[in-house]
């Protein structure tokens, strides 16, 4: 069993569905899998 880190950082929709279809193909194999997610913060305000 692999472990697996998966990192989203994108607000792109299509990215994001990847990330998740790749968790969880990774999940249903009996991967230990882990999401981040970074939030993007406005600046100049």
């Amino acid at each position: 069993m692999a472990n697996f880190l998966f990192v989203l950082r994108s607000n792109d929709d299509e990215k994001a569905t990847r990330c998740f279809q790749f968790a969880k193909i990774a999940h249903s194999k009996g991967h230990l899998v882990n999401l981040f997610l970074l939030i993007t913060v406005l600046t100049g305000l």
